[in-house]
């Protein structure tokens, strides 16, 4: 996704808005169908901006092992705390899982480094 952004910038010097229109305006039928997209998934359409699409790519990349300091090169923040808010505890089957993955070893790479040594 990142690449595909570089490239639109190298393609587009002068635009300002990634979804504007040809004359680089906001494209309020992008609007639309972003409010339109929320309204179908059960959000308040009266709270709703198309920053919580952002927010919800930080959370989503962060919950999938995008290290903070990436994420926030992505979003263009000037400092790590502007993106530590996207950071929350991970509970459920989703956090047994990350435990898991953390505290699991390979029991056969264990035995091979083991006979090596001897």
């Amino acid at each position: 996704m990142a690449l595909k952004l570089v490239a639109w910038r190298a393609a587009n010097p002068t635009k300002k808005l990634v979804f504007g229109t040809p004359s680089d305006n906001e494209d309020s039928h992008f609007y639309r169908v972003c409010v339109e997209t929320a309204e179908k998934a059960g959000m308040d359409p009266t709270n709703f901006w198309l920053h919580k699409w952002r927010d919800t790519a930080a959370t989503t990349w962060l919950r999938n092992g995008v290290d903070l300091r990436t994420v926030s090169h992505w979003l263009g923040h000037s400092s790590i705390s502007m993106t530590e808010k996207y950071l929350a505890p991970q509970q459920g089957e989703h956090a047994q899982r990350l435990i898991n993955r953390a505290f699991t070893i390979n029991l056969c790479d264990e035995v091979s480094a083991h006979s090596v040594t001897q």
